[in-house]
Parts: structure tokens; C-alpha cells; sequence
């Protein structure tokens, strides 16, 4: 990793996640000046700095590392909502302690859904479930969090439903056996309704209040299609040689190989296998739509490459995808800015992280995701999903560049720590900190396991 040469001189809040204006060169340098056009020395960060808009139409530098931090904090969070009659296993690992591995799962594996719940499988979620104001929350088959339940409105289970830590409902709950281990908190205890077994270590009465989960507001949106067009002119294809127009109309057995850098291309859509060869830090931004009629594999070539993939449309392949291994899933990001579908033939793996917040993630088997996944909705209804959350992605804003201490309107500018009166500080009560983080000796942690 290359020493970091930079320093900011100034912020901004772009999309929900603060950004820094980055200097070049010595320590005592005067604040670098970011044109149209121009890029910062890419290779010379500690983190990918990618170019966004500043609010008011004005290229930005922004650490893709931090957007990464802020986005990702669920194993699985939607939009509008999730129903599948497929198992869904979330579970959690930290990549920086070893590949995923049964005896390195750790407590965390969070699921949060703006929208409606409808699944007549098993559900098994490592960390918590986090559930926004919707009228629709019904479940056909057993349902376990190992952390805490918080619904705003009503429950219905036909299975049994099992709540590893506490558990805060608005509304009904209307099912069969129940078991909450920690404290049931109910806004009326008489809409508690067991026709099976009914096992509650504490309860509580008193108000429940559940904000939406998940960054879904369109205003909170990373606009992805607008950071694909600044990179358009804005990229190191000429001084790499790379084609931008390489991937159009592909064939069968197609590579293509980046150094560290910053890429653009007009489109990705061809026939037969593909592999992207990684060698280095690198950033891809792609135009248009992209069709895979084949396997597809990106390859992180040495312990230094990492990948922040940007799609401005969406993604749909007929065969097999592999993204990045299993071995490191925190070095794929993958950002998406279509409203249609990302549709994963076959039985995939995906290594890395999704973002598609307007976009259906659809798959015509199973799909195992090490990494996390948001997006507008799922539809899994031909196979188990099973995603394997890498916790080291809430900690990912490190590599960026040192920054100055900014001012603050949420704890999304504070990297999900605290925001107290304006300033990023240590946290006071887990109200303080992005959900579903929780606040343990004045820091924002996942379910009390690693920052």
C-alpha cells in the first residue's frame, strides 16, 4: 500500500456521505484545486477517490472506501421489501481474520427492509431485524434473529418465531410459538396473541418507534449513473491504453486486464466467457447496459487489488457469475444506477458488495453473496439465498486519506458513528449511531462485535 502523501482541506456532504476535497504532494501544500477533467493521482492515495457531484453540478473527490462504510451496514437491506418462498440465511465474518468459514462466523448479519415481509420458508438472521412502517409482515415457516427484533406495526407468524436478543413491536403479534429471550417490549400488551408455546424472559409497555431501516430515500441515493458520465472524459484509458469501446460485442474466452487506475467503458455486452483481470486498485465505470451470454469472473490479481465497479444501467447474465473469491469480498464494490432488474443466471457466487437501491436483484438458482446486499427488492423464488456479511466493510473508511474532524447533520457524515451537537464524537446511546449499530463504550458496533 502506498504511504499517503495527501491531506483534505475541506468538506462536503454529497448523497448522505461526507467527502473531502484532497490535496496532492507534501503535508504543507496548499489545498489542491479539483478541476473538470482533472484527476488526482489515483495510485499514489491510500483509497480510490472517484469523481462525484457536489450539489451544485461541480466535479468532487470522493473516498469510495467511506461510501462503502456508510451503505453497507446490513448483510441484506431492501426497499421495498422482501418475499421469497426460498430459505435466506444472513449470517456475518470478518475477511481481515480469513476467508469465510463456519468456526469464523461471527454475531452480525443484519436484514432491514423499508417495505412489506412475506416468506413461507426459514429465515435464520445472525445479527438484527429492523422493519419500517409497513402494513404487511406475514410469516409461513420459522423465523430466528440472534440479535434483536424492532417491527413498526403488526407481526403475523404461522411457524415459530424465535428472537435471540430483545424484541420491540408497535403492533399485533398473532402466531403460533414464540420465544423472545431478552425483553418483549409491546405498545399494548393485550395485542399479544400465542396459539402455540410462548416463552418471553422479561416484558415491557411503553412507545415503539422504528424509522425506516434503509437509506431510501431518493435524496440519499449515490447517484451512480452521474459518477459513470463524470468518468466518461475524467479517467486513465489513454495512458493505460485501454479501449473503452474493448467489451463491446466480446468473444467466447475474453479478458481483459486493468492496472491501477481509473477506467471507463462504453458498454459490456458480448458472447461466451469473460474475465476481468485486477491488478492493482482500480476503478470501472461502465456505460449503457450489460449482457453476459456466459461465465463471468473477476480476478484480483496480488494482495494489493481491489476493485470499485460502476454500472450506470444494470447487470443481467444467462450463466454463472463469480465476483472477485471468496478469499477477500471487501476489495469488489459494486454500484448500480438502473431501475430494472440485476439478474444472476445459474447457481451464483457473488463476492463483494451490491448496491442497486432502484434495482430488483434477480437469480435463477440459488445465490450465496459473501459481502452484503442493497437493493429496491429481491426475488429468489428459485433457490436459497444465503449471504455472508463482511463486517470488515464497517471499517473500510480507514484507508481513506486523514481528515480533519468535520461538522456534522447525521451519524452518516461521522462514518455511522455519533453526530452530537454538530460534531462527530464518541456515541452515548445506540440511538446515537447508524442502525442497526449499537453503541458499546461510546462506539458504533455491530451487535457488539468488531467496529
Amino acid at each position: 500500500m502506498h504511504a499517503s502523501r495527501g491531506r483534505v482541506s475541506a468538506y462536503t456532504v454529497v448523497l448522505g456521505v461526507s467527502i473531502a476535497m484532497a490535496a496532492c504532494g507534501d503535508a504543507n501544500e496548499e489545498a489542491y484545486s479539483l478541476q473538470a477533467g482533472e484527476l488526482l493521482p489515483y495510485c499514489d492515495s491510500q483509497s480510490p477517490p472517484i469523481l462525484a457531484e457536489d450539489g451544485q453540478n461541480e466535479p468532487a473527490s470522493q473516498c469510495s472506501a467511506e461510501i462503502a462504510q456508510v451503505v453497507f451496514r446490513y448483510g441484506l437491506c431492501t426497499c421495498d421489501g422482501y418475499a421469497s418462498s426460498q430459505p435466506l440465511f444472513v449470517d456475518a465474518f470478518d475477511s481481515r481474520q480469513g476467508p469465510y468459514a463456519e468456526e469464523r462466523v461471527l454475531p452480525g448479519g443484519s436484514v432491514g427492509t423499508n417495505g412489506g415481509w412475506n416468506t413461507t420458508s426459514t429465515v435464520r438472521i445472525g445479527g438484527s431485524f429492523i422493519m419500517a412502517p409497513d402494513p404487511n409482515m406475514a410469516i409461513a415457516g420459522d423465523f430466528f434473529v440472534r440479535s434483536d427484533l424492532r417491527r413498526q406495526g403488526d407481526i403475523s407468524h404461522d411457524g415459530s418465531l424465535h428472537v435471540g436478543g430483545s424484541a420491540e413491536v408497535s403492533g399485533r403479534i398473532i402466531g403460533q410459538n414464540l420465544r423472545v429471550d431478552g425483553t418483549l417490549t409491546l405498545t399494548d400488551p393485550s395485542q399479544l396473541t400465542t396459539q402455540g408455546t410462548q416463552t418471553v424472559t422479561g416484558f415491557a409497555q411503553g412507545p415503539v418507534n422504528v424509522a425506516p431501516p434503509c437509506d431510501c430515500n431518493a435524496a440519499q441515493y449515490l447517484d451512480v449513473a452521474a459518477v459513470v458520465a463524470r468518468h466518461a472524459t475524467s479517467n486513465d484509458n489513454a495512458a493505460a491504453g485501454v479501449d473503452p469501446n474493448a467489451l463491446l460485442n466480446y468473444d467466447s474466452g475474453s479478458e481483459l486486464e486493468l492496472p491501477c487506475g481509473r477506467f471507463h467503458l462504453a458498454g459490456i455486452h458480448g458472447q461466451g466467457p469473460l474475465t476481468l483481470k485486477i491488478r492493482g486498485r482500480v476503478a470501472l465505470f461502465v456505460a449503457g447496459h450489460v449482457n453476459l451470454n456466459g461465465p463471468f469472473r473477476i480476478e484480483l490479481l496480488g494482495d494489493d487489488a481491489s476493485l470499485d465497479l460502476f454500472f450506470a444501467e444494470t447487470l443481467v447474465t444467462s450463466s454463472t457469475a463469480d465476483f472477485g473469491g471468496q478469499t477477500h469480498p471487501d476489495r469488489v464494490r459494486t454500484y448500480f444506477g438502473g431501475t430494472g432488474t440485476v439478474n444472476l443466471g445459474g447457481n451464483s457466487v457473488f463476492a463483494g458488495h451490491i448496491y442497486a437501491p432502484r434495482a430488483e436483484l434477480v437469480s435463477s438458482g440459488s445465490l450465496e453473496v459473501f459481502g452484503s446486499v442493497f437493493v429496491r427488492r429481491v426475488n429468489t423464488n428459485n433457490g436459497a439465498l444465503r449471504i455472508h456479511h463482511d463486517l470488515s466493510v464497517l471499517t473500510s473508511g480507514q484507508e481513506c486519506l486523514p481528515t480533519q474532524s468535520p461538522t456534522c447533520d447525521s451519524c452518516q457524515d461521522c462514518g455511522n458513528q455519533a453526530c452530537i451537537n454538530g460534531s462527530c464524537g464518541a456515541c452515548q446511546s445506540s440511538s446515537d449511531c447508524c442502525s442497526p449499530l449499537s453503541c458499546v463504550n461510546g462506539a458504533c458496533v455491530e451487535n457488539g462485535g468488531l467496529i
